[in-house]
């Protein structure tokens, strides 16, 4: 025998809620992820530094926990002393341009890239509340500045300028600086 049901829209709650619960319980919510294009050398740097503070402090230091804490300090140091045009200068320098040959064979031009260098694609995940805090800076740069950094360039301007100055002498205190930054995060 079917019954009818005297409110209809209390149902229709009780069902959306279900499975909105249910959703929330079974959805897998994935981090945004970023492709970033690194120079073999900076990887390589990279590498070295987090081995060597591996075994020399004994924490389990990766190349991921290294860039996070580059990006975290860069988010720091933007709150406390904040300098929009030292800022866009960091996130727009170009540190390996990519070089092309112009060839030109029975009046067809040709545009061969040189290969100076070799770089390594990785794809990195953060949190989304990690990213937005990030964003926010690179909007209030475009807002000043009119021109877009993507995040992708802002996290590889924050590696490669570290390792860059760390081995051109410029920050001859770098590694000393990841391993204090390391233990404020930990500590």
């Amino acid at each position: 025998m079917l019954e009818t049901v005297k409110n209809p829209s209390l149902l229709c709650r009780v069902a959306i809620s279900i499975d909105n619960l249910i959703e929330r319980i079974f959805a897998v919510e994935s981090d945004p992820e970023f492709e970033l294009c690194i120079p073999d050398s900076i990887l390589h740097r990279t590498e070295l530094i987090c081995e060597y503070i591996k075994t020399e402090k004994g924490y389990d230091f990766e190349v991921e926990g290294f860039l996070m804490l580059l990006y975290l300090d860069f988010i720091k140091n933007c709150i406390k002393s904040y300098n929009p045009r030292k800022v866009f200068k960091q996130l727009t320098e170009e540190y390996y341009q990519d070089q092309y040959l112009t060839a030109v064979n029975c009046g067809v031009s040709e545009i061969i890239p040189i290969v100076k260098y070799s770089k390594t694609n990785l794809v990195i995940s953060m949190a989304e509340e990690d990213v937005r805090k990030g964003q926010l800076i690179l909007d209030e740069l475009y807002d000043l500045y009119g021109y877009r950094i993507s995040f992708s360039k802002l996290l590889e301007n924050l590696w490669i300028g570290f390792i860059e100055d760390y081995k051109t002498g410029e920050n001859k205190r770098a590694y000393y600086s990841i391993v204090k930054i390391l233990k404020e995060c930990i500590g």
